[in-house]
């Protein structure tokens, strides 16, 4: 789990899960008054390399791809899409 912190306040998060030499990084959000300000542009690369460091060769994340903020940011760290997603619903 990482935090990053400003004046005291928690303002970013993300949480790194490493196993088997895949590293999953997830959760990464900003609060809303503090969105712009590069803050996830800060945290990603940070959280990258952690799980680089622990073993893994690769590191994987998933993004909405309506979210294109999100789309743009991790598309310039060198995020690369690798295949998309379909969501199904079970039956109820």
């Amino acid at each position: 789990f990482y935090l990053v912190r400003s004046g005291g306040r928690p303002v970013a998060t993300a949480r790194l899960l490493v196993e088997d030499g895949l590293a999953v990084l997830h959760g990464l959000g900003v609060v809303e008054a503090r969105r712009r300000e590069g803050l996830g542009r800060y945290l990603t690369p940070i959280v990258t390399r952690a799980g680089l460091a622990m073993g893994a060769s690769l590191v994987w994340l998933s993004v909405d791809p309506a979210n294109t903020a999100a789309v743009a940011l991790y598309g310039g760290l060198d995020y690369r899409p690798a295949f998309r997603w379909r969501r199904l619903l079970g039956p109820r």
